[in-house]
């Protein structure tokens, strides 16, 4: 049997053949999001994997500055353009400067259909910080008081400038009521007053801060602002004490956050025994009383602010010890010669002292006045005696510690004296008067 010849040629094989004409969806966003401002570019440009039965599935990414996805249409996509299967392209591969950039993604499958461009722009690139154009300052740096205001001021500028403030900081924390910073395209400026009225007293640092929309900050800090509302601290010493004679001046320490321009108010309290001329102006004015009695002056003290302390009350007791005065004629004519100074006084004359003293039983290195003079218990009439110049029925006077003596006998023992001498007195004329009775 012969076997059948088959030609090749007559022979058909018969291949699937599969038809394609679908385009694939276009891809879904990942990241950047449009309108993200960043501040480098430290990012990639991410989309979604899209699934088509024709596989493997490309990915046509086109990355060009902002001009319109329009014009990229129109100029036929003519942008930097990578094809490839992955779903994320770094930005730092394909953007080489700031601004403004329009990205876009389309998937292509095995059978070369492609999808529609999914247009993910603008990004905003911007690596550059804000500028401050004008430097934040202050009008005064020292405040308190009646000067508690000061103008701030500052400017800055920037193409993407989103933000700026001033932060006061200070003892308590951040203070309120601050000057605000008014943004205008792209400039930001402040211009406005901060008060420090009722404010802690201490340092305060004054902040500005602007930012862009890519995150990007610049501050200025000026230097430390003192504000001073305390009024200064004040001691007033040399007080409270009696003198006899001369004067009496306070002493007087101030401190104070400022120092200088400190100023000093001195106002007579009520019921003074008299005015004494002073200088109302002075720290330590000198007061020299001529009158018995109690003074009292007050002082208000005032910084450079206005910040005033006070009143702090300054008082002394002036009571006069009357100087021994005798007349002392060493011819026996002529007249007085005031004794005080207890070294010009005669032997005889301290002996005759001292003998009176003993009359009373009081030590004669006692006998001192208010301010310690010794010549303050010396009677004038002793003095007057021993020198012969002074008339026998001189009933002279002298003040003391103790009080007033009369030919250096306390007052009161007079007194005392005058009393027994009327009872003897009125003893002795019932006596004669009841012998007068019995003899009639």
């Amino acid at each position: 049997m012969a076997t059948p010849i088959v030609r090749a040629e007559s022979l058909n094989v018969l291949c699937p053949i599969y038809f394609d004409c679908t385009a694939p969806s276009a891809p879904s966003f990942v990241a950047p999001g449009a309108g993200e401002y960043r501040p480098s570019a430290d990012f990639s440009f991410e989309w979604g994997t899209v699934e088509d039965e024709s596989q493997p599935v490309s990915y046509i990414f086109c990355v060009a500055p902002t001009t319109g996805i329009a014009a990229h249409e129109a100029a036929n996509r003519s942008c930097n353009t990578t094809e490839a299967s992955v779903t994320a392209v770094p930005a730092g591969d394909v953007i080489s400067s700031d601004g403004a950039w329009d990205w876009s993604v389309a998937a292509k499958d095995a059978a070369g259909n492609q999808s529609d461009w999914t247009n993910g722009g603008p990004v905003v690139i911007d690596t550059i910080d804000p500028v401050v154009t004008g430097e934040l300052g202050v009008s005064s740096t020292d405040l308190g008081g009646s000067s508690s205001t000061t103008h701030i001021y500052a400017s800055v500028s920037d193409d993407n400038l989103q933000a700026c403030s001033i932060t006061i900081n200070g003892p308590a924390g951040v203070v309120a009521g601050t000057p605000g910073c008014v943004v205008d395209g792209t400039t930001g400026v402040v211009d406005g007053d901060w008060s420090v009225a009722g404010l802690e007293s201490g340092e305060y640092s004054v902040n500005f801060v602007a930012s862009d929309r890519s995150g990007r900050a610049v501050g200025r800090t000026v230097a430390p602002v003192r504000v001073d509302n305390s009024g200064p601290a004040v001691t007033i010493a040399g007080g409270n004490r009696l003198i006899s004679a001369g004067s009496v001046s306070p002493t007087v320490v101030v401190a104070d956050a400022h120092g200088e321009g400190i100023t000093y108010q001195w106002e007579a309290g009520s019921g003074n025994t008299s005015v004494l001329a002073h200088e109302q102006q002075a720290a330590e004015p000198i007061f020299t009383p001529k009158v018995d009695g109690t003074y009292n002056y007050f002082l208000t003290v005032r910084d450079v602010f206005g910040n005033t302390s006070g009143p702090f009350r300054f008082t002394f007791d002036y009571w006069q010890v009357l100087e021994p005065i005798a007349p002392v004629s060493p011819d026996g004519g002529g007249l007085a010669t005031i004794v005080t100074d207890p070294a010009s006084i005669t032997s005889t004359v301290a002996a005759a002292i001292k003998q009176q003293n003993a009359m009373i039983s009081r030590p004669a290195d006692t006998e001192v006045g208010m301010n310690g003079d010794a010549t303050a218990a010396i009677a004038p009439a002793v003095l007057g005696v021993l020198s012969g110049n002074a008339p026998a029925d001189a009933a002279p006077i002298a003040a003391t510690g103790q009080g007033w003596r009369i030919l250096g006998i306390l007052w009161y023992w007079w007194i005392v004296l005058g009393v027994v001498i009327i009872i003897l007195i009125a003893l002795i004329r019932r006596r004669y008067s009841s012998q007068i009775i019995k003899s009639i």
